[in-house]
């Protein structure tokens, strides 16, 4: 049995999804032509999937325009043409990058116009949904061995579906550094050491909750374990970060209540598993996608997928942050509802291709 041993190549769309299909035919032709000299020999030839991805093009545009007797047959038709060179193609980058240390491996998937493997939306949204209305944010740990920017995604969902139950306050000071700001009400967690001359130190790691925000960007906290409060502002507030998430290196030695685990992805392997299973007193929930289990959920072997990933050591292995956007959705002042939407995953796959198009500065994990 093959186990996901570094950075999975992933469409970030479904078969049935045909604007979704068409703009990753798109970047996977767009990309190939571009980097034509990093793939040597492709199984298909660029010529022929363009061609296959042209005729799709087309007869998705008679469904859309005409709605001709027909066409969505010969649609699905030339969908299905498609989706199979696309699968092939995608093989061809795995077995490339499986190859490859893994910072060059998820280099080389970008390359080729696919996505490297993450949390999908949908399981970030029902997670935060379940950390903010079955606990106390105070006694759960939310831990993840993802990028520092999906531990920032996922603390920004977090603080949405607090302020949507009106338990935090309307006042909104941005954070430097992060896509998101702070309110009163919410947990926080300090990412570096602050001295005042006179007080005793903040440590780095030091965790709180935000009593009160001014207008004049003040936010003042009140920190666990010391009780001790202090009043941030400007620059000074860079050095902190809301705490509903945190990536496992900062929750090792941490004791809580209960443990929402975010893992599987290429990323999960034995030390940070030890670390995600021994937080808790009371209990653990592991969240992992299906995507990384296995094709949409439905791989019998899943379960036996992840736990050959936990027994798997990466010990002398460096870590590798994949930068993304911001999440627009759920960051700063609240664009967007809770509300579902069908259409949400479009905005997301031009996001990616931006991501790829111009990538962000890397950050490091920590």
């Amino acid at each position: 049995m093959n186990s996901v041993a570094g950075p999975r190549a992933v469409f970030g769309t479904k078969k049935k999804d045909y604007s979704g299909v068409q703009a990753r035919g798109s970047a996977m032709a767009n990309a190939f032509t571009t980097n034509a000299a990093m793939f040597g020999t492709l199984p298909i030839t660029l010529v022929a999937f363009t061609a296959l991805l042209a005729a799709f093009v087309l007869a998705q545009a008679v469904v859309t325009e005409t709605k001709a007797k027909g066409s969505a047959t010969l649609r699905n038709t030339k969908g299905n043409a498609l989706w199979s060179a696309m699968q092939v193609l995608q093989k061809f980058v795995q077995n490339l990058a499986d190859g490859l240390p893994a910072d060059s491996a998820a280099s080389l998937i970008e390359a080729a116009g696919l996505l490297v493997g993450k949390i999908g939306a949908h399981q970030k949204a029902v997670l935060t949904a379940a950390l903010t209305e079955t606990h106390d944010p105070s006694e759960v740990a939310l831990i993840s061995d993802a990028s520092n920017q999906e531990i920032h995604r996922l603390n920004a969902r977090a603080q949405h579906f607090r302020a949507e139950r009106g338990e935090l306050g309307e006042l909104e000071v941005p954070v430097p550094g992060v896509h998101y700001g702070i309110r009163q009400g919410d947990r926080v967690a300090m990412i570096d050491q602050h001295h005042e001359p006179g007080v005793e130190r903040i440590e780095n790691g030091s965790r709180g909750e935000v009593l009160d925000v001014t207008p004049a960007g003040e936010v003042l906290i009140e920190f666990d374990v010391t009780g001790r409060k202090r009043t941030l502002a400007g620059d000074d507030l860079g050095r902190v970060r809301l705490g509903y998430a945190q990536h496992i290196h900062r929750a090792q030695g941490a004791t809580v209540t209960r443990t929402l685990v975010v893992t599987g992805g290429w990323q999960t392997s034995k030390e940070p598993a030890y670390v995600e299973a021994s937080r808790a007193r009371q209990g653990t929930d592991w969240f992992v996608s299906r995507e990384d289990l296995g094709v949409e959920g439905h791989d019998t072997a899943r379960i036996q997928r992840l736990a050959e990933n936990m027994r798997r050591s990466h010990a002398q292995t460096p870590s590798l942050a994949h930068p993304e956007l911001a999440d627009r959705d759920y960051g700063t002042h609240f664009h967007r509802s809770i509300a579902p939407s069908r259409t949400s995953r479009i905005p997301g796959i031009v996001r990616t291709l931006n991501r790829i198009v111009n990538p962000p500065a890397q950050e490091r994990t920590r």
